[in-house]
């Protein structure tokens, strides 16, 4: 009885050991997550994948200069956005500057016959096509700009068939820079919200993740948050 119990018992221990070496060429299964689509917030991203839906690398925004009246550059583009199933004619005609510099303060943008004007800093005349809302019928254009000193700024606008609307102009920076390989931290990612970052000046210099919400009435309203942390590190 007692030899018995002891081959059980040295068996029992051997098992592990026999298994393991039964299949010695299986491949270590790997934690991977191929359906796992969520998405870190990026500091800096790759000119060619802007944060959340990409709606501008299908369509093509022609940049070119222009001679006409004050205008210095002009960008142009065709796209559908009120959803009616016909392209508008887009098109974004910045100023000359007024000391003669490249820089952008101010610029004119056109839906097919409807003009809003626009001031700024540092503008990039490139603008943007983006889906904030995707169960909305309608895609917005956003232009973002650098500002005096990396100050940037993004300015959003809807055109609804009728009117060219203003939604708001935020902090942050959304799609490539200009003559850059880098593009702005902002995420848009067709939630009906915009993910962005903002400066603080509580203290000293620091950047914040802000929250807005596109609302029903076409505006983007900021939502607040009770803490925002600041991480810096106190030696």
């Amino acid at each position: 009885m007692k030899k018995f119990v002891s081959i059980v018992f040295v068996t029992s221990l051997l098992m592990p050991f026999l298994v393991a070496c039964a299949e010695p060429n299986d491949p270590i299964e790997q934690e991977t997550r191929p359906n796992d689509t969520s998405i870190g917030t990026p500091v800096e991203s790759s000119a060619n994948t802007p944060g959340g839906i990409i709606i501008s690398d299908e369509i093509e925004v022609i940049v070119s200069d222009s001679n006409e009246g004050d205008y210095s550059v002009q960008a142009s583009a065709e796209v559908d956005l009120d959803g009616d199933g016909k392209k508008d004619k887009v098109v974004l005609k910045a100023y000359k500057n007024e000391f003669g510099y490249e820089d952008t303060s101010e610029y004119d943008l056109f839906v097919n016959d409807i003009k809003i004007n626009e001031e700024g800093e540092s503008i990039n005349p490139k603008f943007n096509i983006v889906d904030i809302n995707e169960k909305d019928e309608y895609l917005e254009i956003a232009v973002s700009e650098e500002g005096p000193s990396s100050d940037y700024m993004t300015t959003f606008f809807r055109y609804d068939g009728k009117e060219l609307k203003e939604l708001g102009k935020i902090q942050g920076y959304y799609g490539a820079f200009p003559d850059e390989d880098y593009t702005g931290d902002m995420i848009i990612d067709g939630s009906g919200t915009i993910i962005t970052y903002s400066r603080g000046e509580i203290l000293q210099t620091w950047f914040y993740e802000d929250i807005y919400e596109l609302r029903d009435n076409d505006e983007l309203v900021n939502i607040k948050k009770d803490l925002y942390p600041m991480k810096t590190e106190v030696t």
